[in-house]
């Protein structure tokens, strides 16, 4: 109906032709003339429609008290949309539920298809669209599309031909896509978020999203995603947020982001930040210290002192296992054997720490191109496996020594602790527990986790909790055998001090040489064990914990005590002629004389720890009742 006005203003429902009468505006953009001139059908093109309903796949506007007056208004009827009961057209599809202007399916049936095109947003959940190709035609028009689990193999090819022209946010998460090739969404130039996550995405084509200049937001996590090509970003001038998380990225060439203007990069493999150049980028991850983007040992300062920790700890416990190998094997000296498995597993923890100097001497500036293998290489899980033993079996000696003392001092005439049989058996038991556990967490680790690598590249897992079960696990224990140590350890000693007191007071002198030797030795251990224990007590508690205090007290501060211990029993006495006396007389060819007739050489029994108590047997009959020197 055409009302005649003779004013300039028409109602917001008519559409004024200039100088004439109102039109509706079903009226205008038509593609007839309809006002003199044909105004109503001028800037058809550029129509915008503010403040009024535009029709769909037209330049059609009309006024919102228009819609739902059982009128059609625009061409494919979709002012009469989803209205009340009784006005409708056109009623919701079977199967679904629609709210406005938005479609959600979890049924989808070919049956439905013609109506679909004229939704606003679509959503369609656990359909399978793999074999229904006309559909794509239809999903031409929504400003919003969600597809997911919808079996999707491929959606590159649909881009190319159905272009999503009216797109602007595409969700295909949580399909069966594998591969993303060169100009993917190079056709689609409206999309500002696009969500490819949870596919299983495996490689990415260099130019995949060339020309995709509207994207803003673009989720790639949680796929499968190894290694980062050249130019893959390409064409991404807008991209102000790209997540990388979940994806088991190995290599990143340095062209990944050439010709790509991101704003925040969201990964937790550091690699990715290593090569991004952009300064106005910021990005959530950075290398592990104390790592580096080039170097394994990235800290000059805690490289030096791994380096001069792990030298010289294994020069100092080769010459004291050497200076006890010259001891005389005696049932008063049995107690050399805790001594020979404390110096065994702290020369283990300085070979531990020379394959990880070793390493980065090796990998030098491209360590970042080699940490994927290297944490998958046999050398890094043998390290691994050196820790565990050190860790273990220096907590497990460091008892045995305490627990010795004490029943020596309790029983000196009768106990199992003068028998070096007996304590070469606990020390040889208590080792092979600890090596076959210690191979078994290292291989479950590997295992469990899938990736068949360890989780940094100082080959550590106590620590790394977060990391996996098996990691878990091994913090636990770690830190419970510290902990009770810390203890154990003192209480032991605080007996051992009580018996030596009685035995003072009884016999009016004692030699407490050896046992200061001891007690220094369990407290430059303890002092190591208590922030130890503490750092591996927050990892299990907190995500995030001091990472870099833990590496000091792992790394540094607990392989201090490789040099402390050969010191403090062996080598503080010893000269440098004493050394080269030493020195040759290990080179030099033994006797000819059976072992049993050869007695102690002067340099060992000038500088031999103290002698434990003599058997009943062996004590001189002039004074029976004094009791042995401890």
């Amino acid at each position: 109906m055409i009302l005649e006005s003779s004013i300039d203003v028409c109602q917001s429902s008519y559409f004024k032709c200039p100088g004439f009468y109102c039109l509706p505006w079903r009226f205008v953009c038509n593609g007839q003339w309809e006002c003199p001139g044909g105004t109503d059908e001028i800037h058809c093109n550029k129509t915008t429609c503010p403040g009024m309903f535009k029709c769909k796949a037209s330049s059609i506007c009309i006024s919102y008290v228009s819609l739902c007056d059982v009128i059609s208004d625009c061409p494919l009827n979709d002012d009469e949309y989803f209205c009340y009961k009784g006005l409708t057209l056109q009623s919701c599809p079977s199967n679904c539920s629609c709210l406005q202007f938005s479609l959600f399916c979890q049924e989808f049936t070919l049956a439905i298809q013609y109506n679909i095109k004229f939704y606003f947003a679509i959503f369609l959940l656990d359909i399978d669209l793999s074999k229904s190709s006309s559909i794509w035609k239809l999903l031409n028009e929504p400003i919003v599309l969600i597809l997911k689990n919808t079996q999707l193999v491929s959606i590159c090819e649909q881009s190319k031909v159905y272009v999503f022209k009216c797109t602007q946010k595409l969700d295909i998460s949580s399909n069966d896509i594998k591969l993303l090739t060169t100009n993917c969404f190079g056709f689609v130039t409206n999309i500002h978020f696009l969500n490819v996550s949870f596919n299983g995405v495996r490689l990415i084509a260099p130019h995949t999203f060339f020309d995709s200049i509207q994207i803003k937001q673009l989720d790639l996590s949680w796929n499968a995603i190894y290694r980062l090509g050249d130019r893959i970003f390409a064409g991404l001038f807008q991209l102000s947020f790209l997540n990388l998380t979940g994806n088991p990225i190995i290599s990143v060439s340095t062209s990944t982001f050439s010709n790509a203007s991101i704003t925040n990069i969201v990964t937790l493999n550091f690699k990715v930040c290593c090569i991004v150049t952009l300064s106005n980028t910021m990005c959530t991850s950075k290398p592990m210290w104390p790592n580096s983007c080039s170097r394994l040992l990235g800290d000059n300062i805690v490289k030096k002192l791994i380096w001069s920790i792990s030298t010289i700890g294994l020069v100092m416990n080769v010459l004291s296992c050497l200076i006890i190998s010259q001891k005389s094997l005696s049932r008063g000296n049995a107690y050399r054997r805790p001594v020979v498995c404390l110096s065994i597993s702290d020369t283990l923890c300085c070979l531990q720490l020379l394959t990880i100097v070793v390493a980065d001497l090796t990998f030098r500036n491209d360590y970042l191109e080699y940490e994927h293998y290297w944490r998958a290489n046999f050398v890094c899980i043998f390290s691994s496996f050196l820790s565990f033993i050190t860790n273990f079996l220096s907590v497990f000696t460091i008892n045995l020594l305490a627990l010795t003392r004490y029943c020596i001092v309790k029983n000196p005439l009768d106990s199992n602790f003068l028998e070096a049989s007996f304590l070469t058996r606990l020390c040889v038991i208590a080792s092979s527990i600890i090596t076959v556990l210690s191979i078994l967490a290292v291989l479950s680790y590997l295992h469990t986790t899938g990736q068949h690598q360890l989780p940094t590249g100082l080959c550590l897992l106590p620590g790394h909790g977060h990391k996996s079960n098996v990691a878990q696990i091994v913090t636990i224990v770690t830190f419970l055998s510290q902990s009770s140590s810390c203890f154990s350890i003192p209480v032991i000693y605080c007996l051992l001090l009580k018996e030596k007191a009685k035995t003072t007071a009884r016999v009016g002198r004692t030699d407490s040489g050896g046992l200061t030797k001891f007690i220094l030795v369990a407290f430059t251990n303890l002092i190591c064990w208590v922030p130890s224990s503490v750092l591996l007590f927050m990892t299990l508690v907190w995500k995030q914990y001091p990472y870099i205090l833990l590496i000091w007290t792992t790394m540094v501060i607990i392989p201090l005590n490789a040099i402390i211990n050969p010191s403090v029993f062996v080598l503080s006495g010893l000269s440098l002629k004493d050394m080269g006396h030493l020195l040759c007389r290990v080179c030099t060819v033994k006797s000819s004389s059976p072992p049993e007739s050869r007695k102690p050489g002067k340099l060992a029994r000038k500088y031999e720890i103290p002698e434990e108590p003599r058997s009943q047997s062996t004590q001189k009959t002039s004074s029976p009742q004094e009791p042995e020197k401890i």
